[in-house]
């Protein structure tokens, strides 16, 4: 079941989300193409080197900087499986709310 709320005085917004989405999109596109296109030629990173640090230069000069990074995480889908009990335990239920853009589509 789902609450209604009228957006009649939100046109004006509502087509600027719908523009932004599009172009969010668009450039996410094409800023994934151009950092692949610098990254092919990248040297390898080093397993050696937790810090390694690979400075890009145009002209001579610093312009771009990569950084190694190592990080430690927790696998949720080992610690479920090995410790199911643990998991529940250390579970919480958080609720939140998210916007997304039907486009008058009726998606209930």
């Amino acid at each position: 079941m789902s609450d209604e709320f009228d957006l009649s005085g939100f046109q004006t917004q509502l087509e600027q989300l719908e523009w932004i989405k599009i172009r969010k999109a668009e450039l996410a596109e094409l800023e994934h193409q151009v950092r692949s296109s610098i990254e092919e030629n990248l040297p390898p990173v080093r397993s050696d080197r937790d810090n390694q640090k690979i400075v890009g230069t145009l002209d001579g000069k610093p312009y771009l900087e990569w950084r190694g990074t190592k990080t430690n995480r927790l696998n949720q889908r080992t610690l479920k499986s090995e410790f199911p009990a643990v998991h529940a335990y250390c579970t919480e239920e958080v609720y939140g709310r998210s916007m997304h853009i039907l486009n008058g589509q009726d998606n209930a």
